[in-house]
């Protein structure tokens, strides 16, 4: 006896944002919070969201480790290259071990006198960081402070160090090569984060202004520049009887549903193309594979 098997296709399902992504609003207590966070462990906190942005970069680890092939060539271009690069983002932890191993390279052939200067602070930015076997060349060291920079700053609740991440208590301080620039980026659930590049010292003589991810109270709110992710899966938190959605714009609403009828679209071409392959053929189920 024949048995007719209906196969229900699931091709390519709506746009599945993930977790909501909680953050806070700035007239929130940071405890009840965090409270809320042990309450719903399903939703993402926005500092461990912005966070993950910033330890998975993986066009920077891409370029960096092209620069492997031209070090042999060209010492000097590379030098400049990965100069340049370590300004536009946070060093990821794959490229923090890069630039370590290249500098150690570097620093054991003959090289000019300043590039050696150079070399060697990108081989004592990483070491120090990172900790990690033995230190091959010495590296003067400072002590960075974050307890101060969360006295001058009070909003900020974590602090990040290329991708390497801190959290701030009355104490808080990182071991870094002295007069070294590094990437800060400077995190709040309640605020945009802000990024700066530069020596620590440089950084304690910035007078930074931090910007409200959003304006208002649970009964009427407005989102100050946060970006299409942000705001499609972002939940507001006023206090724990109260979070909110963003409402849809119609912009968003109208690019929404022409991204639904393109999938549905595509979803059918694709059922089609593969119920077709499956004309004439057979298909069976065992359901009792284990004899």
């Amino acid at each position: 006896m024949k048995n007719f098997i209906f196969i229900t296709l699931m091709i390519l399902p709506l746009v599945s944002w993930g977790q909501s992504i909680l953050i806070r609003s700035a007239g929130t207590s940071e405890a009840s919070f965090k409270e809320f966070l042990l309450k719903h462990p399903q939703s993402l906190e926005f500092m461990v969201y912005q966070t993950s942005r910033v330890q998975n970069n993986s066009d920077q680890e891409t370029r960096l480790f092209k620069l492997g092939d031209s070090f042999l060539q060209n010492p000097s271009m590379t030098l400049n290259q990965i100069k340049s690069l370590q300004t536009e983002a946070p060093l990821t932890l794959l490229s923090l071990r890069f630039i370590r191993d290249l500098s150690w390279k570097a620093l054991i052939r003959e090289i000019p006198t300043q590039e050696r200067r150079e070399w060697l602070y990108l081989y004592c930015k990483s070491r120090t960081l990172l900790k990690e076997g033995p230190e091959l060349f010495a590296c003067p060291t400072e002590i960075a402070s974050l307890s101060a920079l969360k006295k001058k700053y009070p909003v900020i609740e974590k602090v990040l160090v290329e991708s390497f991440t801190w959290e701030l208590h009355e104490n808080s301080e990182v071991v870094i090569s002295k007069q070294t620039p590094y990437q800060w980026t400077l995190l709040s659930n309640a605020h945009h984060p802000i990024s700066f590049f530069g020596t620590y010292e440089q950084l304690l003589n910035q007078q930074l202004v931090f910007e409200n991810l959003v304006e208002g109270s649970c009964d009427g709110f407005s989102l100050r520049n946060l970006d299409f992710e942000l705001t499609a899966r972002g939940l507001f938190y006023f206090s724990d009887s109260c979070t909110r959605r963003a409402p849809p714009s119609p912009e968003k609403s109208s690019w929404m549903s022409d991204k639904k009828t393109w999938m549905y679209v595509a979803g059918a071409v694709l059922a089609g193309g593969l119920l077709y392959s499956m004309k004439d053929k057979t298909l069976v189920i065992d359901t009792n594979p284990l004899k």
